[in-house]
């Protein structure tokens, strides 16, 4: 009767460990596309700034996380001369955030979107770019708990300086996040189906041994 209670407090505590270390932490996963990729300049000209895709994770526990870092790469290309150079007068692009867990399931309504726009001159030899934001800088989901901020924004050197620029970005996130819509039971009620499995196997096995 010793041996049997034993195993039966050490399966439910390692039921709920698991179930412990399920709600504690959570990888999701972050896609940044741009669009349009090479961004080019007014024509006619040979300049482009270059945008790079970017992914990147982030383990969320009971208290939630921060991820700060890059959402996209800038790079230029040019053969304009410096005496020449080609122009960016309000040239659009557009920052697409989808945000996934591990089984490629969306975490947000929809995926989240920035846009803005390039100004400036560029040529081999020099860059002169800056970039205003034409929506929202922020924006929350679920009530606050979830926040992605765009910015702040870093000019790209000439092409023979080798220097990319970038635009970075921070999500925040307060505390666990919802679970993507399916059936599959959480853990913690998992545990508990399994308590109820284990009192009521120990109840048949007492009444047999005393009937």
């Amino acid at each position: 009767m010793k041996r049997f209670l034993t195993l039966v407090v050490t399966g439910l505590v390692s039921l709920l460990g698991v179930a412990d270390s399920s709600a504690r932490a959570e990888m999701i996963h972050f896609r940044w596309v741009p669009d349009p990729v090479v961004l080019w300049a007014d024509g006619p000209g040979s300049s482009a700034v270059i945008f790079s895709h970017v992914q990147a994770n982030l383990n969320v526990t009971d208290t939630g996380g921060t991820w700060t870092g890059i959402a996209t790469e800038l790079r230029t290309v040019s053969s304009a001369s410096a005496g020449h150079p080609d122009t960016f007068i309000n040239r659009p692009y557009i920052l697409t955030l989808t945000v996934t867990d591990d089984h490629h399931h969306s975490l947000l309504p929809s995926p989240v979107t920035f846009t803005g726009v390039l100004n400036g001159t560029l040529s081999r030899d020099s860059a002169q770019l800056s970039n205003t934001f034409t929506s929202v800088q922020t924006r929350t989901f679920f009530d606050g708990n979830f926040t992605v901020t765009i910015g702040p924004y870093t000019p790209p050197g000439p092409p023979r300086d080798h220097r990319t620029g970038s635009i970075d970005a921070q999500v925040v996130v307060k505390g666990p996040l919802p679970p993507p819509v399916n059936n599959v039971p959480q853990p913690s009620t998992l545990a508990l189906s399994s308590l109820g499995g284990v009192l009521l196997g120990w109840k048949v096995w007492r009444k047999r041994r005393h009937g």
